[in-house]
């Protein structure tokens, strides 16, 4: 039997990274250094393993490429000509700059210009703010990564609440959409197979075939680019066969109609040719008995939303107390794309349209 050092000891921490799981970690240190990092069960969604990528951080931390010391520049900007200096004098040239800069100017003079990090809850808007807050410096609004991707989550689903893991095992259908949770979402993926037990269906929309497609009930391998027709036919087939909820679309969405109509070309057939799948297979996915935007009918679905996103029209309001749907219910009224790589990608005269590239609608 194995004994641990007597200078090992185990420290109990969470994931710094921006991660649903919020990870519960067991970190192993020897004399100051980290040696090992495992999960823990502290959360139960960690349940005792983590990612590859966390498990590697002491790799990184005492890589030899790490950079360990603050250097100043002594040459012009692009040379590489760079002296290393001791802290001490970093932080005391940093520190007399920013406080020049507002005597001089005022403390809005200081931008400080950055996004998120890894967006961990530890590690985002601490120190740093406080800093910053500190000094009277201009606020500089987060959108310097993903201000697309906000604003497009924000018009469709506003303050709506999102699905939690543990609701997957009560779903009847359960959609992954351009997502690998394989890769990207490892704790997920014992609650699909949950959900898979108790009699859920699951259905892959994603260009490669991933270890969760090659197990799906339904694997539909559109072309990259094409996510926005298919969207659009799944909603033609909805409208068409009266299974949207009219009264809930007119009390808390807008533009559904204007949706309605964009969507009324796109057939099963001109959807499936854009995407390149069986139009049968669309429409396989469109009578499924769960899939229907109404309130009662269960599904989840999970997305992840492309960078250079448009979202189409509709825009769920604030939802009050009584009528707030839970995360297992929720609409899902979900219509996303992106830019093709090139204008000849998407040919809407094909499917009755009027020519040029399709993609969503901007509203004001």
């Amino acid at each position: 039997m194995k004994t641990a050092r007597a200078s090992e000891h185990s420290v109990g921490t969470v994931c710094p990274l921006d991660c649903p799981d919020a990870c519960s970690l067991d970190v192993t240190v020897q004399e100051g250094k980290v040696i090992r990092i495992d999960g823990s069960s502290s959360n139960p969604v960690t349940n005792g393993y983590i990612c590859a990528k966390v498990r590697r951080f002491p790799e990184r931390m005492y890589g030899p490429d790490r950079v360990l010391h603050p250097a100043v520049r002594k040459g012009p900007k692009g040379a590489g000509w760079f002296e290393r200096v001791s802290w001490d004098e970093a932080l005391g040239r940093i520190a007399d700059r920013l406080r020049g800069v507002k005597d001089e100017f005022g403390g809005e003079a200081i931008l400080p210009y950055s996004y998120g990090g890894s967006n961990g809850l530890l590690t985002q808007d601490t120190s740093d703010a406080a800093l910053f807050r500190r000094l009277g410096a201009s606020r500089l609004a987060r959108t310097v990564c993903a201000a697309a991707t906000g604003a497009a989550n924000q018009s469709l689903y506003g303050k709506m609440p999102s699905v939690v893991y543990q609701d997957f095992p009560d779903a009847r259908l359960i959609i992954l959409w351009g997502v690998n949770p394989s890769a990207s979402g490892i704790h997920l993926i014992p609650y699909v197979r949950e959900a898979q037990k108790r009699g859920a269906k699951l259905v892959v929309i994603d260009p490669r075939t991933t270890t969760l497609a090659r197990q799906a009930d339904l694997h539909l391998a559109v072309r990259p680019g094409t996510d926005l027709p298919v969207a659009l036919s799944l909603h033609r087939h909805l409208f068409e066969e009266g299974h949207a909820d009219r009264a809930f679309l007119e009390r808390h969405t807008t533009n559904a109609e204007r949706l309605r109509e964009r969507a009324a070309k796109w057939t099963f057939a001109c959807a499936a040719a854009e995407a390149g799948v069986e139009a049968a297979d669309l429409e396989r996915l469109a009578r499924g008995d769960t899939v229907i935007l109404s309130r009662g009918r269960r599904y989840v679905q999970l997305v992840q939303l492309p960078e250079a996103l448009y979202a189409d029209s509709v825009s769920n309001e604030f939802l009050p107390p009584d009528d707030r749907l839970t995360d297992a219910d929720e609409l899902r009224l979900l219509t996303i794309g992106w830019r093709p790589p090139d204008a000849a990608a998407w040919r809407p005269e094909r499917c009755g349209g009027v020519g040029g590239r399709e993609r969503a609608p901007r509203f004001p």
